[in-house]
This record gives structure tokens, sequence and C-alpha cells, in this order.
């Protein structure tokens, strides 16, 4: 059974006016040095992050992440200690009102395990932010687990990331339906949450293996038996009055060569279930 996150969000106080945060801390069977190289590598931040990553190391360096265009930005780092503490900062808001968010990883030893302590910060407390800060506290929740995959059973494996990202015209709450539904995943479970077993069906194969993370109605981590124990993982977001749907696969060992492949599985998927005439285009 893998670790649990056992500290949750706290929206509390920043020590900023006007601003709230996240703070999460995950234990992990895994070394300090393992869990610091997820942090601060590519070739590693690509196996639970970003399908897309580059990293200028050192403190003043950059940390480039990429979900495809207009979701992509460089942080600086702020902070770099191996093994104990990386900060990042990356400009947010407007030019009228300008902010700063930061991400802080914080890397203790415990008891033979590492536990690794995460805090966003620089979250506006107005409330037409909500939705961001909302869908950032699923989203971390759902990466860490992903992470927590890596290292304690990924370590030193190879992989390869594939992404898929739509706008529709449709809420949140009908995308998952349709997503988990006969016409999506067909997911089944006894219980639907972390840990718990699954079987369900990607487009004409059959998948099944556990939960790695399940936040029902916003997103979810499936570990996939049948592909050497890759990682799918969809995310269910609000989007002005519509939605988004995101996909996220990362693949492990011998499926990395099926990286093109799996690409258009994935696009074939979205297609599926949301048809051209329901999609948004910018």
């Amino acid at each position: 059974m893998p670790s649990s996150i056992f500290d949750m969000s706290n929206p509390q106080d920043t020590g900023a006016p006007n601003e709230r945060s996240h703070e999460f801390t995950v234990e992990l069977n895994a070394s300090a040095d393992d869990v610091w190289r997820a942090l601060s590598e590519a070739a590693e931040l690509i196996k639970w992050f970003a399908p897309e990553a580059r990293v200028e190391p050192g403190e003043g360096g950059k940390i480039y992440l990429s979900w495809g265009p207009g979701m992509e930005g460089a942080s600086e780092i702020s902070a770099w200690k191996p093994g104990e503490h990386l900060g990042t900062r990356m400009p947010a808001g407007s030019p009228e009102a300008p902010r700063v968010q930061a991400v802080d990883y914080y890397i203790e030893n415990r008891d033979g395990r590492t536990v690794l302590r995460l805090v966003h910060s620089g979250f506006s407390a107005d409330a037409k932010f909500d939705d961001e800060f909302e869908s950032t506290h699923h989203g971390w929740l759902t990466f860490l687990a992903m992470l927590r995959h890596a290292v304690e059973q990924k370590a030193g494996v190879p992989a390869a990331t594939c992404f898929q990202n739509i706008f529709v015209k449709v809420p949140r709450a009908a995308i998952w339906n349709r997503l988990t539904g006969p016409d999506g995943l067909n997911l089944e479970s006894e219980k639907q949450e972390d840990g718990g077993s699954y079987r369900a069906r990607l487009l004409d194969r059959e998948i099944s293996g556990l939960f790695a993370r399940m936040i029902p109605g916003k997103s979810f981590s499936l570990i996939v038996d049948e592909m050497e124990g890759s990682v799918l993982s969809f995310f269910c977001e609000k989007w002005q009055q519509n939605g988004m749907l995101t996909v996220q696969a990362v693949l492990y060992g011998g499926m990395t060569s099926a990286k093109g492949t799996f690409d258009e599985v994935l696009t074939r998927f979205c297609d599926s279930l949301f048809p051209g005439e329901e999609r948004m285009t910018f």
C-alpha cells in the first residue's frame, strides 16, 4: 500500500496580507537523494509533474515546465540546498496587480524515511481566484501521488510522458460523468479511493491496477498493471462556465518506445469523449 499524504492544505496565514497558500506533507519510502532528484532534474520531473522540463541548476537558475502552448513558464530558483530545500519563484497576477507565487520543497529524514513538505504560496485571497486555488489544491494532491509512485517504485527507470488537454462546452461534473462512465473509461471499483483496485477500458484495451489518487469529481491517477506500472492521470477542471479535461500518461520501462502510438491513443480517446462540436477553440 502506498504511503499516504497526511497533512493537507492550510489556506490561511502566509505571512503576507491578502494572500493564501497550500501546504502538504508526504512521507516517502525513498532516499532523500532520490526525492531531491525528482524535484530538481528534468528527466525526473517528467515522471510526475510536467511533460517537458528543463533545469538550470543552482540558486539564481531556472526550472522550465511545459504542459503545451499557453501552459508553460520558467520559475527562478530562489533556494538550492540539495537534499534539504528547493525554492522557486514565478511572477503571477496582472500588470495592474502583480504578485509572486512561490513553491518551496523541504526534505527531512525521519525514522529511516523521507518527509517532503511542499508550500505553494502567493495566491490572491480575492474570491475571483477561488477556482484557481481549488484547482491547484487537488492538482498538487494528484501530482504528489504521481511523485510518490515515481520515487518509491520507479527510481532509475526510464520514462516518457504523453499529454492531452481539451476545453469543452460542458461543465466539470458532466466531464467527470462521461469520462468515468460507460462511454468513457467504464471505471469499475468496489472502493474508489487511494490504494483501491479498479478495472477500466481505454478504447479497445482493458486495464487494471490501483488508484494512486482518487479525488471524486476532480482528478484521479491510475497505476496500470498491463503497462509496466505506467500512470494515467485525469484532471477535470472548471473553465469559466465550461470545463477542461487534461490527460497525462507517464510511460515507464519498455512502454517508452510506444510513446508515439500512445499519444495517438489519447487523442482518439479524447475525440471519442468530446467530438468537435463540443470543443472550444481559441
